[in-house]
């Protein structure tokens, strides 16, 4: 793969690149992050394709409509963002081109949502514990919290209770086979 230095892209779409870098690098400074991307492995992150496509943007004047800031009125999930490429890479301290990525914005909420097995951080527990804590609960809501709680076992099945579950399968299956058999022998 070839390396895209500054002068393989045109004036203008370079300026806004170079704009955006630098708007990247303070955001990602403000939150705290080491920012070791460097303004070359940047346009390469973008690659040729998505380049030309900046280029015919420019040139049919929509690219700042096109890359415009997504909105709670506007959602606008098909511009371009600069975006960790995984949920695990939104975790780590330093920003640098193997755990970033150049995609829409879509594709980046996608990457970066928790899936399963995924962690929270402890600055994220924190955060969930406080914005919970000191919040009074009413005596109606405390009542509803205390009666889906009762009845329901907290620990590990017993014997007893495992070979109830297994009966009632076994019955529940042998009715199911017993009406289907029932349904076979019917004329049509």
């Amino acid at each position: 793969m070839k390396v895209i230095t500054p002068s393989d892209v045109r004036p203008d779409v370079l300026a806004y690149l170079e704009g955006w870098y630098n708007k990247a690098k303070k955001r990602q400074e403000g939150y705290g992050k080491t920012f070791l991307l460097s303004f070359g492995e940047f346009l390469n992150l973008w690659g040729r394709r998505r380049l030309r496509t900046l280029e015919e943007w420019a040139d049919n004047e929509i690219l700042y409509y096109r890359n415009r800031k997504s909105t709670k009125d506007d959602p606008n999930l098909n511009g371009y963002v600069l975006s960790p490429i995984s949920f695990a890479a939104t975790q780590e301290d330093i920003r640098t081109a193997q755990n970033m990525q150049i995609c829409t914005r879509g594709k980046s909420l996608f990457d970066c949502r928790m899936k399963k097995g995924d962690k929270h951080s402890d600055m994220s527990k924190a955060r969930i514990s406080d914005s919970t804590k000191g919040k009074p609960k009413s005596d109606e809501h405390r009542a509803k919290i205390a009666a889906s709680c009762k009845g329901v076992s907290k620990g590990p099945m017993d014997e007893a209770g495992k070979l109830a579950r297994s009966e009632g399968a076994k019955a529940y299956w042998a009715r199911k086979r017993a009406e289907k058999a029932g349904s076979d022998n019917l004329p049509a």
